[in-house]
C-alpha cells in the first residue's frame, strides 16, 4: 500500500531518566485512497515502575499534496504501548508523497548500568536472558529504500559489546545474510568521539518483515 523512500531517526540517551528520538520518513502511497499509516512501539519487560508514554509527542508535516489535510491521531498510550495513526484527508492517491516528522520524550527504560542490567535479568523481569541493551529495533513493514538509525549516549557513558543483528517475521529467526550484508558493508559503525559514543546503523534496501536492531553493553562499573 506505501512505499517509504527513507526512514532518519535519531535517539538521544539524555540521562538515566529521560530519551529523546526523532524521526523523519519520507513516504509515498502506491494505491489510491490510502487512508492513513501507522507506528507502534511496545515496552517487551515488566520491571516494575518503567514506561514508554512518551513525556512529550510532537508531529509535523513537511511536504504533502497541497488539498490533503494530515493529523496525528493517538489510537493507543499506556505504559507499556503506544500505537498512533497519521490520517489523510482526503486519502492519498497512488504516486503521492508525504514527507513527515516527529519528537518522542520519554522515560529511558533501558537498565543505565551493568550491575542494573543483570538485576532485572535475575528477576526474570526483563526481555532477554543475556546482558544486552537494544539501542535500536525497527521492524520494516512497507518497502523501504533506506533505513539510518543513530543513537548517541550521554558524554563520559562508556560502552561495550556493540553490534547489529536481523531477526526475520514473528518466528524471530536469526538473519545470517542480512547481517552479512550489514558487517561487510560496513553499514554498523560504534564511534566514540572525545567523550561520546554514538552507534549508527544505515541499510539502504532493508528487507521487509525483517527487524533491525543495535545492541551494546553498559561498561562494568
Amino acid at each position: 500500500v506505501l512505499l517509504r523512500h527513507y526512514v532518519h531517526s535519531k535517539e538521544e540517551m539524555i540521562s538515566k531518566e529521560l530519551t529523546v528520538e526523532r524521526t523523519e520518513i519520507l513516504m509515498e502511497s502506491l494505491i489510491d485512497g490510502l487512508e492513513a499509516t501507522h507506528h507502534y512501539i511496545e515496552l517487551e519487560e515488566t520491571t516494575p515502575g518503567l514506561s514508554i508514554k512518551p513525556e512529550e509527542f510532537d508531529f509535523k508535516c513537511i511536504e504533502k499534496p497541497s488539498d490533503t489535510k494530515i493529523e496525528p491521531s493517538i489510537v493507543l498510550n499506556t505504559e507499556y504501548k503506544f500505537f498512533w495513526k497519521i490520517l489523510f484527508n482526503p486519502p492519498l492517491k497512488r504516486g503521492e508523497r508525504v514527507k513527515y516528522a516527529f519528537k518522542e520524550v520519554r522515560h529511558n527504560h533501558r537498565p543505565h548500568t551493568y550491575e542494573e542490567l543483570l538485576e532485572r535479568i535475575k528477576h526474570g523481569t526483563y526481555e532477554y536472558k543475556e546482558p544486552i541493551c537494544e539501542a535500536c529495533e525497527w521492524t520494516i513493514v512497507y518497502p523501504t529504500y533506506e533505513l539510518q538509525h543513530e543513537f548517541e549516549f550521554p558524554e563520559n557513558y562508556e560502552i561495550e559489546n556493540y553490534y547489529p543483528y536481523v531477526v526475520i517475521g514473528a518466528p524471530r529467526l536469526k538473519a545470517e545474510n542480512e547481517i552479512r550484508r550489514i558487517k561487510e558493508g560496513n553499514m554498523f559503525t560504534a564511534e566514540k568521539i572525545f567523550d561520546k559514543w554514538v552507534l549508527r546503523l544505515k541499510v539502504p534496501k532493508p528487507l521487509q518483515n525483517h527487524t533491525y536492531y543495535t545492541y551494546y553493553v553498559p561498561s562494568k562499573v
